[in-house]
């Protein structure tokens, strides 16, 4: 069996839940050609992942389309015919299922707005998390879907030994990182003030140094919340890919984050985290459930309109509700739940390396 996924998720997080699929299906299905037709930030999270046999990374089928369609048509002979052409949870745009058709496949399969143009048509379940969305398409291939996954992230031996010379003027204490941004909408995000309260505190109370992640367009401001955070903390916002990133937050000792891409990765390396949760969806869609190295502060018995499923938010009552007192206090518990230690770091770096 050949196979093909279509993943064009710009988002870091989706391209994050949609993993799980592929661990599961190597598991029990070890002698399937597993390819995926990708681009952009879910090229990058799929690049070095072990359960896949190949990532064939094209111009984003969406924002370049007429480069896509002359790519497909130069690679149409290399990449053969497929038994089945599978979309997930996050790729159901009418023009991406279109123009995927230049990809030669017998079946199409999964989800799609019009349940014309795919053979199989799954409808999404606002009862189950992303990823649950996701593991369902296992069914339409006659896989079991089991039961919950975490989402995964691996990297080259190159990315492992690039985040630790990034650490090593950090010296061997202890380091909390911190992701204060999000692609989102207002809803994800919490307030600079408190944010640089927090490093603060947790600087004097720890010892820790601060270190502020993000994407090219955060490079100002994380660069301005690390300088108003003082001594000991440092911006490496703009300079990491994905796998990159999430080498480097395997050698942190704590991650605090709001609802975002870097959530998601730290979720998936193992970093115990502090998460800041809007309440905009139910926190099964997004979050973690019953995992101890993810605490997660949410207030939804806060704020009347909790789950509100807004894209956007101008007032933010429930992020406003998160204080900073409960954040230290939180970050602090998660310190002594899972102390910092080399040997833990060097574990977590090591277990994502796909050396394949």
């Amino acid at each position: 069996m050949r196979l093909l996924f279509i993943h064009y998720e710009t988002p870091l997080g989706t391209a994050m839940h949609a993993t799980p699929v592929f661990a599961r299906l190597r598991a029990a299905r070890p002698d399937w050609e597993v390819h995926v037709a990708s681009a952009g930030m879910a090229g990058d999270v799929l690049g070095s992942n072990p359960h896949i046999d190949r990532v064939w990374h094209t111009p984003h089928i969406l924002k370049e389309s007429g480069a896509f369609a002359r790519w497909a048509l130069r690679h149409r002979r290399e990449m053969g015919r497929y038994d089945a052409a599978i979309y997930n949870a996050d790729n159901q745009r009418t023009r991406l299922g279109l123009l995927s058709r230049l990809f030669s496949a017998r079946r199409r399969a999964g989800y799609a707005i019009h349940p014309f143009m795919v053979r199989d048509h799954l409808r999404y379940d606002n009862s189950l998390s992303l990823i649950q969305n996701n593991l369902r398409l296992l069914g339409l291939l006659g896989v079991p879907t089991g039961g919950p996954a975490d989402p995964e992230i691996w990297y080259r031996q190159a990315d492992a030994e690039a985040a630790l010379a990034m650490r090593a003027p950090l010296g061997d204490g202890p380091v909390i990182g911190f992701f204060t941004a999000t692609s989102g909408g207002p809803p994800n995000q919490w307030y600079d003030d408190r944010f640089i309260a927090v490093g603060k505190e947790l600087r004097r109370r720890t010892g820790a140094r601060l270190v502020f992640f993000g994407g090219p367009k955060d490079i100002e401001h994380a660069a301005l919340l690390a300088k108003a955070c003082g001594e000991g903390a440092t911006s490496l916002a703009g300079r990491t890919s994905a796998q990159r990133l999430a080498a480097f937050c395997t050698l942190c000792d704590l991650i605090v984050t709001v609802d975002t891409g870097g959530m998601h990765v730290a979720w998936a390396v193992g970093t115990p985290s502090v998460v800041l949760g809007n309440a905009a969806n139910p926190v099964y869609v997004w979050q973690p459930l019953a995992n101890p190295k993810v605490r997660i502060i949410r207030k939804d018995d806060k704020v009347p309109c909790a789950i509100c499923r807004k894209p956007t938010c101008l007032t933010r009552e429930c992020m406003d509700e998160i204080k900073t007192d409960e954040v230290i206090a939180t970050a602090l518990e998660q310190f002594a739940a899972f102390p910092p230690d080399a040997a833990a770091r060097a574990t977590r770096l090591g277990r994502w390396v796909n050396v394949g």
